[in-house]
This record gives structure tokens, C-alpha cells and sequence, in this order.
């Protein structure tokens, strides 16, 4: 089995070289299967992520998360954990810990999010997720939010080394599927 490293590095040299057509166009469609999945049963909150290195862009949820009344947050990185900051689109942005950006506003969500949307480098068919590897998502998800991993057809791997502090998500959402 290949480790976390190698895989890391192959699926963000594979991912960073998406035409930028192929990541607007499946990040519309996996927005749409995220759409049709948070119907069900609309959430009052949801932490989503500014995407970076053709990231999927969970930003074409927006307009549908405004009609529907749902407070959007975006994460900062601060003393080594994720915060939830209330995200408006007509605010401004700034950039943040790793480059990323965040709300320049600095209103935190008073609650955790009911849904936590969180990008991929890999996932694995047992719901585990490979990010950057700083733990950050493992340390902030719990019990009480629902974890969704929005990812490429092509991350969705079938195992790969797990961690004992590695949290698995509960979806994981592709352009062609909602694992569940």
C-alpha cells in the first residue's frame, strides 16, 4: 500500500493540473449532488472552505444556501485550530494562515456547524480523508456535526494508511455519486 506522502503528491500533481473548465464544471455538478443531498434535511449552519490548487469550489453552493437561510461559515486557522467565522459574501476576503482565505470580519459562529464541508486530496471507500496532513479537520470534527468530503471522481481510492487520530467523514460527495 502506497503511504500517505506518496499518494498526497501524485493526487496533488493529478489534481493541480485540471483544466479550469473540468474544475468549474464538476464543482457545479458536485455542488448540485450536495444541493439535492442537504434538501433532505436542510441544516442551519455549514462550515464550507475558500478552495485552493483546484480545490472543488464548494462557492456555487452560495446563491442556494442564501435562499434557504442558511448561515454560511468559513475556517480560520488560530492557535492551531479551526474556527468558524460567519462568512458574507458581500464582505471582503483576506487571506490567512497557509495562504487561505477567510472572513475579514472576524465573527465567530457561536455554535458548531451542523454540516462541516471539507476539501479532499483523497478519500477512501471507509470514509477516511487525505488532507495536507496538519490534522486540522480531525481535530475540529465531532459527533454532533456532519462531515462531508467533496471530492474528483479520481480521489475516491478504495484504502489507504489510516492514522489512530484520523476522523472518517460521514459523505463524501463526488460529481457522479453521494457515498454514504
Amino acid at each position: 500500500m502506497d503511504s500517505k506522502a506518496s499518494i498526497r503528491t501524485r493526487l496533488l500533481a493529478q489534481r493541480d493540473s485540471l483544466p479550469t473548465e473540468q474544475v468549474a464544471r464538476e464543482s457545479k455538478q458536485i455542488c448540485d449532488n450536495l444541493k439535492a443531498f442537504l434538501s433532505l434535511d436542510k441544516p442551519r449552519s455549514i462550515l464550507l472552505y475558500a478552495p485552493i490548487r483546484n480545490e472543488v469550489d464548494p462557492f456555487y453552493l452560495l446563491a442556494w444556501l442564501r435562499e434557504n437561510h442558511i448561515t454560511v461559515c468559513l475556517p480560520s486557522i488560530q492557535s492551531d485550530s479551526i474556527v468558524p467565522l460567519v462568512y458574507d459574501p458581500n464582505e471582503p476576503l483576506i487571506r490567512g494562515s497557509f495562504g487561505i482565505n477567510e472572513p475579514s470580519h472576524r465573527l465567530i459562529h457561536p455554535t458548531p456547524c451542523e454540516i462541516i464541508v471539507v476539501p479532499c486530496i483523497a478519500v477512501d471507500k471507509s470514509h477516511y480523508r487525505l488532507g495536507y496532513g496538519k490534522g486540522f479537520y480531525d481535530r475540529y470534527l465531532n459527533s454532533n456535526s456532519i462531515s462531508i468530503g467533496l471530492a474528483y471522481s479520481f480521489q475516491v481510492l478504495e484504502s489507504f494508511p489510516h492514522e489512530p487520530h484520523d476522523q472518517p467523514l460521514s459523505s463524501i460527495v463526488t460529481h457522479n455519486e453521494v457515498l454514504q
